[in-house]
């Protein structure tokens, strides 16, 4: 009888190399470790990667900040059914095939969700998670512009996920009363997320493939945004500025954007353009609707319990 090799679990896969190279800081091991774990997981590998040493740590040194720089995906012919952003996504991920700088992670879809659009001094998305209602807060934005190509990288103040209420408005300041808010418009967002390892740094960024349909107009993005950093992360960075250093965090989110805006290639009947924008899905949104709220959304409204932001049109 002949003795087989056990074969690897997938929930071990790479961990030994990543370990070794935790140790010794060799980037071979973590690149055979990639290729081991990738091999029997369709997603997860940066997870992995983080977990192999139980000393790690997963940080971002600018805790609330948000930067990001947006990609409009221009839609140069239109096949008759209109596209998820799972292929967009796709499409994003084989720009890094046979990378040396970068390891991608697989495509993780994160589903499609309704999104009121509300705005005041600041800019509000709620939506339902659960049995919970949800609201994102993001604060005025401060452009770092100065880069190739006319890449935009957007600095903003930003505040995940806090339970909706009328305190959470306050704390914001922008409940009824105060700054004032008004209903700008309701979407159906849909997103897909490529995490992205800077071997060079040890920095995280995802990529989000995104579709956001309001009043039967489309928007396709794909979105750059920094997630912080492994630690500790043995290899030679080959960047200025340190790990504090916004510089480096900037060009980093600049030279991914600027690479999938290159290297991109579309599957047919696609045909598409990246072009680097300012524009979000708030103007987005703002745009489809003009000043208008149909009976569709007054009833939505009301549904949340939130008439009063229609009867503010």
């Amino acid at each position: 009888m002949v003795n087989k090799k056990p074969e690897k679990r997938k929930e071990y896969a790479g961990t030994e190399l990543f370990k070794q190279f935790y140790r010794t800081g060799e980037i071979s091991n973590l690149f055979e470790g990639y290729r081991e774990y990738m091999s029997v997981n369709s997603t997860g590998f940066i997870d992995q990667l983080r977990s192999a040493n139980r000393e790690y740590h997963f940080e971002n040194e600018f805790m609330g900040v948000e930067y990001e720089m947006i990609l409009n995906a221009v839609v140069r012919k239109k096949p008759a059914v209109m596209m998820s952003p799972i292929p967009l996504a796709e499409s994003v991920r084989r720009t890094f095939n046979r990378s040396r700088k970068y390891l991608v992670d697989g495509v993780l879809p994160r589903g499609f969700a309704d999104v009121l659009y509300v705005g005041g001094e600041k800019e509000l998305f709620l939506y339902e998670e659960g049995a919970h209602r949800k609201i994102k807060i993001k604060n005025d934005l401060d452009f770092i512009i100065n880069r190739p190509e006319n890449a935009l990288v957007k600095k903003r103040g930003e505040a995940n996920n806090s339970v909706f209420s009328d305190d959470a408005l306050l704390t914001a300041g922008v409940a009824a009363g105060k700054n004032g808010y008004e209903f700008v418009g309701r979407a159906q967002k849909g997103k897909v997320d490529v995490s992205v390892l800077d071997v060079r740094s040890g920095r995280v960024y995802v990529i989000t493939a995104s579709e956001t349909t309001a009043n039967k107009q489309r928007l396709y993005q794909v979105e750059v945004e920094y997630k912080g950093f492994i630690s500790p992360f043995k290899v030679k960075r080959n960047v200025h500025g340190g790990r504090e250093s916004e510089d480096e965090i900037v060009d980093g989110i600049v030279d991914i954007g600027l690479h999938v805006q290159n290297k991109i290639r579309f599957d047919k009947p696609w045909t598409f353009t990246l072009h680097p924008t300012s524009d979000t899905k708030y103007d987005f949104v703002k745009l489809a609707y003009a000043s208008r709220i149909d009976k569709e959304q007054v009833a939505h409204l009301d549904a949340m319990g939130l008439a009063g932001l229609a009867a503010k049109q």
